[in-house]
Parts: C-alpha cells; sequence; structure tokens
C-alpha cells in the first residue's frame, strides 16, 4: 500500500498489516460455499441380484448454486468401486450383488471441495447356494435332477409378508419370520429330501449297503421374494389355483426338461390352506398325461418332450410331508402299470401294500403299509401308533411267503439312517418312508409274481417315458 502526504501529514497507514488483504482495502476473501450431493433409491425397497439397482443422483450445489464436479464416483462396501465419471443430476442403473451394501457416491467439486453421500441397498439372491449333500447322483445308476422354487412375499426383503402368509404352524428354523431364516430352511428341506429318496431306492438297504438305484441332485434353487402366481380354478371359479404355467414359464422350464434333463420341480411355498388349490404332485407327461395326485387336468401343466412332475411342497412342514408327497405319487404310477396289466389292483395295492380290496375297506396290517399307514396300523397317519405286527415286508413276496418281522413305531425309529445334520424332526414317519421304498422291488431283487420276475419298480418309475412307450409292466 502506498502512502500519500496530505498537507505534511499522511494517512492511511496507520500500522495496519497490509498483506492480509486481496480484495478491496480492508475486505478479506469470502471462503467458498461447501459442495454438497445427494443419493436416492428410485425402485423398490430392496432389489434381487438378476434386477437393476436404480438410483438417481441429485444436483450437486454450493450456497444454493449449482457446481460442477471434478470427478465423481461411486463405491459399495462390499464390492468396492462401482461407477466413476458421474455426472451430478442423472439416474443411474447397474448390478449388484447380494447381500446388505451401503453405497458411497464421492465427488470432488474443486473449490467447493469435496462432499460424499450415502445410501443402504439391499440385495437378495435369485439362486441360493446349493450345499454338496443336495447332491447324491455320485455313488446311484440314475441321476435325478431336480429344482427347487421357493416363494417368499416379503414387504422389505427382511420380514415375511404375513399379510399374505399367515398360516400359523411355524417351525422353529424360522419361528422369527425372516426372510433368509426361511431360504435357509428351504435348503435344508432339500436336503433332507434328497437323501430320503436317495436312500428309498437302495433295495433293502436297511439290512444290507447296496447302491441306491436313483441318485437325487438339487441343480438349482431359484427364489422368489412375492407371492407365488394363481389363477381362478377351471374346475371351480370361486377357488383359486396355484398358475403352474406362468411359474414354469418363468424360469425356462422347458429348457431344463428338455436339455438338462430336469425330472423334478420342488415347489417350496407358504401354506394358503384350502383358499387356493396347489397339488401335492402333478405330472405333465407326452406318453400317458397326467399320472398324480391330482385332479388330473390335462392341460393345467405345458407338456414338452419328456415327462415331469411338480411336488407341492411347503415350509410350514418338514421333509416328512415333502417326502410324504412323493409317496403318493409312487402309488400313483405304480397302481396305473398294474391296471395296465389286468384293470386289477392286485399287484401293488393288494400284496404289496396288503389292501386287498383297495380302492374299498381298508389296509390289512401286516404287508409294507402305504404313505398313509404304516404295516403295523390301518389308522391314516398312524406313524406313532403302539401296535406291534409281524410283517413280510423285508422279505415281501407276492404269494405271501416272506420271512416276517416285527415292526412297530419303535422299530422305524430304531433304524440307523445317516441322516445329514443329525436326526430331523417326525423322525419315526421320515424313517417309515425311507424302509417303505428300500422294499419296492428294486434293481436286482429276484422276486417272483406267478413265475415271472418283478422288473425294477424305481428304473419304470425314473423312465416313465420309455416305461409307457415300451409298455412295461410291474413284471417282466
Amino acid at each position: 500500500m502506498v502512502c500519500l502526504p496530505i498537507l505534511g501529514a499522511v494517512y492511511g497507514c496507520g500500522g495496519g498489516d497490509s498483506s492480509s488483504s486481496s480484495g478491496p482495502t480492508g475486505t478479506a476473501t469470502p471462503t467458498p460455499a461447501p459442495a454438497t450431493i445427494s443419493l436416492t433409491n428410485v425402485g423398490p425397497s430392496f432389489y434381487v441380484d438378476d434386477t437393476e439397482i436404480k438410483l438417481k443422483i441429485g444436483p450437486a450445489t454450493a450456497g444454493g448454486d449449482p457446481i460442477t464436479a471434478t470427478s465423481l464416483s461411486l463405491s459399495s462396501d462390499l464390492q468396492g468401486q462401482i461407477a466413476d465419471n458421474l455426472t451430478p443430476d442423472t439416474a443411474i442403473n447397474f448390478r449388484l450383488n447380494d447381500g446388505a451394501h451401503k453405497l458411497t457416491l464421492t465427488g470432488d467439486f474443486g473449490a467447493n471441495g469435496t462432499a460424499s453421500a450415502t445410501l443402504d441397498i439391499l440385495v437378495l439372491p435369485r439362486h441360493a447356494p446349493i450345499p454338496e449333500t443336495a447332491k447324491r447322483a455320485g455313488q446311484s445308476d440314475r441321476r435325478v435332477p431336480v429344482v427347487v422354487v421357493t416363494y417368499i412375499p416379503t414387504e422389505d426383503g427382511v420380514n415375511l409378508d404375513t399379510s399374505v402368509a399367515d398360516y400359523n404352524v411355524i417351525p422353529a428354523d424360522w419361528s422369527d419370520k425372516k426372510v433368509q431364516s426361511i431360504i435357509d430352511y428351504s435348503t435344508t428341506l432339500s436336503v433332507r429330501s434328497a437323501f430320503m429318496l436317495t436312500e428309498m431306492s437302495r433295495f433293502r438297504g436297511h439290512k444290507d449297503n447296496t447302491q441306491p438305484y436313483l441318485g437325487y441332485e438339487v441343480v438349482d434353487h431359484i427364489i422368489y421374494y412375492k407371492p407365488y402366481p394363481q389363477k381362478d380354478y377351471p374346475r371351480d371359479p370361486s377357488q383359486k389355483i396355484f398358475d403352474y404355467k406362468a411359474a414354469l414359464g418363468g424360469i425356462s422350464a422347458q429348457r431344463l426338461v428338455e436339455n438338462e434333463g430336469v425330472k423334478e420341480f420342488w415347489l417350496m411355498t407358504y401354506f394358503a390352506g384350502d383358499d387356493v388349490k396347489l397339488w401335492e404332485s402333478n405330472m405333465a407327461s407326452p406318453t400317458t398325461g397326467d399320472i398324480s395326485n391330482s385332479d388330473r387336468a390335462q392341460d393345467d401343466l405345458p407338456i414338452y418332450a419328456n415327462t415331469y412332475i411338480v411336488y407341492g411342497n411347503n415350509y410350514h412342514r418338514t421333509q416328512a410331508e415333502a417326502v410324504h408327497n412323493h409317496g403318493h405319487q409312487i402309488e400313483a404310477m405304480l397302481d396305473y402299470l398294474d391296471l395296465r396289466a389286468n384293470g386289477l389292483h392286485d399287484l401293488f395295492w393288494g400284496s404289496f401294500v396288503g389292501w386287498p380290496s383297495f380302492p374299498s375297506g381298508s389296509m390289512t396290517p401286516g404287508s409294507c403299509g402305504w404313505t398313509h399307514s404304516p404295516p403295523y396300523t390301518n389308522e391314516n397317519y398312524g406313524y406313532l401308533n403302539g401296535s406291534q405286527v409281524q410283517s413280510n415286508c423285508e422279505d415281501w413276496h407276492p404269494d405271501g411267503t416272506g420271512a416276517t418281522t416285527l415292526v412297530s413305531a419303535n422299530y422305524m425309529d430304531s433304524l440307523g439312517y445317516n441322516w445329514p445334520g443329525g436326526n430331523p424332526p417326525q423322525k419315526v414317519e421320515s424313517n417309515f418312508y425311507i424302509w417303505w421304498g428300500q422294499n419296492i422291488p428294486g434293481k436286482n431283487n429276484n422276486v417272483k409274481y406267478g413265475g415271472r420276475e418283478l422288473n425294477n419298480w424305481w428304473e419304470l418309475l425314473n423312465d416313465w417315458d420309455d416305461t409307457s412307450s415300451s409298455s412295461k409292466l410291474l413284471y417282466k
């Protein structure tokens, strides 16, 4: 600063330090206003990992005025950097892996400094991991590929929507009603079911360590976080029915059946009571039509080049009910083959089950029993019935000459099956289903009927299209 003398005096040089001023005399340069930026979710409350995340980057401002960014990037605490060279006031779409992400938008705004915004995003898996214990094909003759499809209605991706799934039977495994707990339990049911069905095909495996004929393998577990599809029931418009065609179309089921060899679809759903019909089993077959435990409508499932079966399980129950559904399907198919021989129910229902007057009357204890009744009682669902009966099932021959064994609920409980994860709930019932299946004539059974050797019934069931087109029967 220059001091000017006026009339011999110097004014304006009163000792102030002029070095601090860069503007008009006595005025400091203002500090730039700090930058601000925002990040908003403009999509649903949660996402699935096969769908795009939809976010909106807000305008960048400083003191209410728009500013530009030198750099602007987005990162996730789970996946690292997601995108860079972003622009304020724009929409962005991208995908994330499943998990609870904290997203951070970070920008450099030059003189206005840096600014950031964070946003929590929940992403759920479309496909659940498949444990090795759900893959049982390794030591078997025939592989049975299975796709599990689970429906979990939820509004927030965390909790079950009980306004839709309001059935009050809730297993301890998901008593918290959390989505993740239900996914885990559906996986547990799949593991136990695959174990049971594989063991069932081990002919008389309760006595001998024979190789299972069928090896069940879960090849995919698809999850939908919404109510399952429904439509009006054609036979009663006042009721609803599970929309099989909509469900299968959504997972490319034709490709799975015809190209990947999938033979079964296991639905894992909430239970809707009598309000919505969901069959315990439902078949689509190009050779025989629907032979299942359903109303046997021939047009409710799409027909593909190969036969497949859809099982209606629910996660309010256990593996016992899931394999119970298979039991009825086995009964329907074996009865179909029995009737094809001579129009009678004599071999499977009459002799193996022990119900000569089927479908009238009731079963006589002492043979092998059926899905509803073990051989020690004709009580429906009498798995824990206290009776003891001499049964010929473990040495079953159609003429009734087989040796007998004293069987009871305690006997079923004592069977030493190597359950994955330890003994399950409803062990007696579950053990009975395995034992029952192991006494179905299997590979190399050497059992004769009227001088004719019985076929491997598991082969007949598994190769249904060949069984039908070749006009095979229960015996050779």
